[in-house]
């Protein structure tokens, strides 16, 4: 089997270089995409538009890989998420409008592999009460 590391670096190197055409090669057709607040989609063309979102919403963001751990089928990595919100962010609730401000938020994911090495399961587990802190939508706790 490949190396699963190295494909969800690959990954992560896509991501950032808004290159959502090189997915084809690292997700199943029918990867199943799941991210926090209730965010079910299947398919690598719903992979593609899900990363866009960031994309529109965070036009400079990056993804830094800090971590990550293998098991079989599984990949489980550590990231953080850079970027400044000059976009609109489409989330389940509702789009939430540009703030203008910056982002740095960390955010845990759990990829399940196919046998031929693609990425079957992409889960995104994120602190959705941290992110609207930092898009200043609800005020931080105090002393934060």
């Amino acid at each position: 089997m490949a190396d699963l590391k190295a494909t969800e670096r690959r990954y992560y190197e896509a991501f950032n270089a808004r290159e959502l055409g090189r997915y084809d090669e690292l997700f199943t057709d029918d990867v199943e995409v799941i991210a926090s607040g209730g965010m079910r989609m299947k398919g690598v063309a719903a992979m593609r538009e899900f990363d866009a979102g960031w994309h529109t919403a965070f036009p400079d963001c990056v993804i830094t890989l800090t971590s990550q751990t293998a098991d079989g089928s599984v990949v489980v990595s550590e990231n953080v998420f850079t970027g400044t919100h000059t976009g609109t962010l489409k989330t389940p609730a509702g789009d939430i409008p540009a703030t203008g401000s910056n982002v740095v938020g960390e955010y845990a994911a759990v990829l399940r592999f196919a046998p031929d090495g693609k990425i079957a399961s992409f889960r995104a587990y994120l602190d959705r009460m941290e992110l609207l802190e930092a898009l200043g939508i609800i005020p931080a706790p105090a002393g934060a």
